[in-house]
């Protein structure tokens, strides 16, 4: 006879997630279990410990028993009253009676039943299903909540604060950073607000029009707070389908094209996320997105005023979207721009207690760091910023006494002023983390230190953050020479993908013409000894590996132009299009040189065209506009008839042509025979 644990493990895996679709997990059935009790329910691990029979529910507690009945009934995972009652008697669990059979499965009611108050679910009932094309379009949100929730939040959140929690900020309000319509009506409202201890940013922000700004100094836990808002955010819409999808997107990147916001946070949601265009356009047409932007002060200085402007501009025709911006004090306010947001927040140094909570919770491991602050004014004072505390932490983690007191003031014979106090702390920091990893046999640690440098400046240069490998472009390539290599090895493959597709249209030709050949094969197998199909493959990889490597100079020279210019204006204009055609003629009037030595001109002609049109597809679509777009992510999640009409289009076109090519070569039967084969 099988056992509970057994028995649930089988409902719940024919259980379907009512919100995402798909079967249901340990962890999302101790969610759901959690919605129909009013509580916070139960981890993946406690449902997982019931299935593998290692512990047990209370039979007392019949309230947890009913609602894991009920929740695998709403679920599809329990159909009858039979299935039920097996599963608990499975477990030693007395059947359900009269009233919880009325009440978990109505249509098998016995007899008038009374009312449960007891199993209330506080997020509403889950027994209707939504429509098919809501849920498919729900299960996309989600898997972009995911994608939030897996880097962001478990990713950057969790690994660097432990078990998340984030100290709560101490701030104060700032309306005067921000424009309020109706403050030219009703005049502005108190703008010296004391620290609010009543109230999270979370509150401010949905009690505030759901636009709300975020300032603080560098270092002051801004990022670290945007993060928090999106857990807290994600929670929500995790627990109701009509709540929309906060996204964390970084500002720095604004500058590149100087797009509209609406367009750059389409372009951010493709590269950062890998959502289609299509998708990300209808999201914020329907307001289904919450934007938490980050690194407004990364805007170069020039263009702020202009990123302000994009937002308000947004803000006047999105103003039902939510939006959270984080930006240093200083570099907003010499914007002289005022956002047009409900609310506005100014996150304030760590008070004394904070800190002394903070490092007291560490226990003896940050005993000495914990003295120090004490004992020293200025050390105290550098530990009221969240990120300095926070290297401080890990740099006194197991920290050598003379090192430690080398940091201290009050141990020094002769004032340290705050920088040299803070280089030394980082120096500090640096090595004890090079103390916690394994020593690298391929790479010294002078080697990592430079190397990362390399990394950081070329992040702040071409304004990307976070780092992303896919987003790493030849651009970063700090020598012409090596970019130029890069070049010449994308032109090398892309010729001999270009043989390989023309080789397939030589042998479509000969299917109806086998007679046709070249007299620059026929040369090629004489004077190598090959075969005729060989001598085909040698010739066609060698001309193409040439027009391979000369459309990749024509390329680089196009790249390395377009590379010296600002903001590349010439990416999105009418010259791409002339260099586009350039390398089109080019790779054309080469091929037609070539194809001439066969002294067969409709022959040479043929295979030019087809050239050019392979060539000129691959500098489109293949190849980006210029260095920084070089290299670029795949859209995901859903199909773009759009996009499918373009390329049955281009492919009908180039049959066309061919067809017709064919027809003039040779004779009128090839162009049937090529069809009916």
């Amino acid at each position: 006879m099988a056992s509970f644990g057994q028995l649930l493990r089988i409902h719940r895996r024919q259980c379907s997630d009512p919100l995402r679709g798909g079967s249901l997990t340990q962890e999302r059935l101790g969610e759901l279990l959690g919605e129909t009790l009013g509580g916070a329910g139960y981890s993946g691990a406690a449902v997982s410990e019931w299935e593998r029979n290692k512990s047990k529910i209370d039979e007392d507690n019949r309230l947890v028993l009913t609602s894991l009945v009920g929740t695998l009934h709403r679920c599809d995972g329990l159909e009858s009253p039979g299935e039920a009652d097996a599963l608990l008697r499975a477990g030693n669990y007395r059947a359900l009676d009269s009233v919880e059979l009325s009440h978990l499965f109505p249509r098998y009611q016995r007899e008038p039943a009374s009312e449960i108050p007891a199993v209330v679910s506080t997020a509403g009932p889950i027994t209707s299903q939504p429509s098919r094309s809501t849920s498919n379009a729900r299960r996309k949100q989600l898997i972009l909540l995911d994608k939030v929730k897996s880097f962001w939040v478990t990713g950057v959140l969790e690994k660097s604060i432990p078990a998340g929690d984030v100290i709560s900020p101490r701030f104060r309000q700032a309306r005067q950073f921000v424009e309020h319509p109706w403050d030219q009506i009703i005049g502005p409202a108190d703008l010296n607000h004391e620290v609010d201890e009543g109230k999270s940013p979370l509150e401010l922000f949905l009690n505030n029009g759901q636009a709300l700004l975020i300032l603080g100094e560098p270092g002051a836990g801004k990022t670290m707070q945007l993060i928090s808002l999106a857990r807290a955010l994600i929670r929500r819409a995790e627990g109701n389908p009509a709540e929309p999808i906060p996204v964390i997107l970084n500002l720095m990147s604004w500058t590149k094209e100087r797009l509209t916001l609406e367009k750059w946070v389409v372009e951010e949601l493709t590269a950062k996320y890998m959502i289609p265009r299509r998708s990300g356009r209808q999201w914020l047409e329907d307001d289904d997105l919450i934007l938490l932007l980050d690194g407004f002060d990364d805007v170069p200085a020039r263009l702020r005023r202009r990123c302000a402007q994009a937002i308000n501009l947004f803000r006047a025709s999105r103003g039902l979207s939510g939006i959270i911006v984080c930006s240093r004090s200083e570099e907003y306010a010499a914007t002289g721009i005022k956002l047009k947001f409900g609310a506005a927040v100014e996150l304030l140094p760590l008070s004394e207690k904070q800190i002394h909570n903070s490092l007291s919770a560490a226990g003896p491991r940050l005993a000495q760091l914990l003295a120090a602050v004490e004992r020293d004014p200025a050390l105290r004072e550098m530990a009221g910023n969240p990120l300095m505390l926070s290297i401080m932490s890990l740099a006194y983690d197991d920290i050598e006494p003379a090192t430690a007191e080398a940091l201290s003031e009050a141990t020094s014979a002769r004032p340290i002023s705050l920088a040299t106090r803070r280089e030394r702390l980082f120096d500090t920091y640096v090595n004890s983390m090079f103390r916690r990893q394994a020593p690298d046999k391929h790479f010294s640690a002078e080697q990592t230190i430079g190397r990362l440098s390399w990394l950081a400046s070329q992040m702040v240069h071409f304004q990307q953050a976070p780092l992303l490998l896919e987003q790493i472009q030849p651009s970063w390539l700090p020598r012409r020479r090596w970019r130029w290599l890069y070049m010449l090895l994308t032109g090398l493959f892309t010729g001999v993908f270009a043989a390989f597709i023309i080789w397939l249209l030589l042998q479509v030709l000969r299917q109806t013409t086998p007679q046709l050949t070249t007299l620059t094969a026929q040369r090629v197998a004489t004077a190598l000894g090959i075969s005729q199909g060989q001598a085909d493959i040698v010739t066609l990889l060698a001309v193409n590996i040439l027009l391979g490597l000369l459309m990749a100079l024509i390329q680089g020279r196009y790249f390395e132009a377009v590379n010296t210019l600002p903001d590349e204006p010439a990416t999105s204009s009418w010259i791409y299009r002339r260099h586009l055609a350039s390398v089109g003629l080019t790779i054309g009037a080469v091929t037609l040189v070539i194809g001439s030595l066969n002294r067969e001109p409709l022959f040479a002609l043929a295979w030019a065209t087809a050239e050019t049109f392979v060539f000129t597809i691959a500098a489109r679509y293949i190849f980006g506009r210029s260095y920084n777009s070089e290299i670029r992510t795949v859209e995901a999640l859903g199909w773009s008839w759009q996009s499918a009409l373009r390329g049955f289009l281009i492919g009908l076109i180039a049959a066309v042509v061919f067809e017709l090519m064919e027809f003039v070569l040779y004779d009128g039967r090839a162009v049937t025979l090529t069809f009916i084969i």
